[in-house]
């Protein structure tokens, strides 16, 4: 599997890469990124399976602004996109469902964010006309029909 780390700080570069190492196996590539300018640039040329990124890099691109580029010119990519970020009102602002808040990030949080299915859109009233309606039908009692 082939893994892209957007993230600015050391710190948190070293605590993803040996999250990713347990989580994936150490076999994989594990690439590495401070800015989304450079993470845009290595998903252009490569292709990767899973994305984390923080949320405010330093830098002109935010990890939203990576996450927009995703979206439009890699789609398949999108559910597999992590955001981590201290920043509620960021997270909630890019609309994405598969965040971290920095400070707890841990395996455990990893994995339930990562397999959380995509919320699915809520069925419109016009489209509950197209479900087939079943006519129940009373089962007819052969015994009492021969005597």
């Amino acid at each position: 599997m082939r893994i892209l780390i957007v993230e600015d700080e050391v710190l948190l570069q070293m605590q993803l890469i040996s999250l990713m190492r347990r989580i994936y196996g150490a076999n994989g590539p594990i690439d590495v990124t401070c800015s989304g300018e450079r993470a845009i640039e290595l998903m252009s040329r490569v292709a990767y399976q899973l994305v984390t990124s923080d949320g405010n890099l330093s830098g002109l691109l935010t990890g939203a602004d990576v996450l927009t580029w995703v979206t439009k010119n890699q789609p398949w990519l999108a559910d597999r996109f992590c955001l981590i970020s201290g920043d509620v009102a960021m997270i909630e602002k890019s609309g994405h469902h598969r965040y971290i808040l920095k400070g707890e990030l841990t395996r455990a949080s990893f994995l339930s964010v990562m397999s959380v299915p995509k919320p699915q859109p809520v069925a419109r009233d016009n489209e509950w006309d197209e479900i087939p309606t079943v006519t129940y039908r009373r089962p007819v009692n052969l015994v009492a029909r021969a005597r």
